[in-house]
């Protein structure tokens, strides 16, 4: 997994570029970026998710703790362009209201 952050409108976007094959959730690259960005001050990041096709529970597990991270910091974490499959995976565990972004622009809430 590949990491990219960009600037939008006072607003931290990650990129992920994926690989194929499995996703390595368990590196911890995802949740240590987002401690570094939150521990500068950021306090609005999203997650563009738009290459990663599904999460498996390792990978919800490291959303939960990058929102918890953000949150702990008086920040918010959350996702942007959402394949139908993570979505129905996030409304089963009931974390579709608290993670999902606006789909069209990296807004953050």
């Amino acid at each position: 997994m590949d990491l990219r952050e960009e600037q939008r409108d006072g607003v931290t976007v990650l990129l992920v570029k994926w690989g194929g094959g499995v996703l390595r959730w368990d590196q911890g690259i995802l949740t240590k970026t987002v401690r570094n960005l939150a521990a500068r001050g950021q306090k609005r990041i999203v997650l563009d998710v738009s290459d990663i096709p599904y999460f498996d529970s390792d990978g919800i597990g490291e959303l939960v703790q990058c929102m918890a991270i953000a949150a702990r910091k008086g920040g918010e974490f959350k996702l942007m362009n959402l394949h139908e499959r993570i979505r129905d995976h996030l409304a089963i565990a009931k974390l579709l209201p608290v993670l999902s972004a606006d789909d069209d622009k990296p807004q953050g809430g």
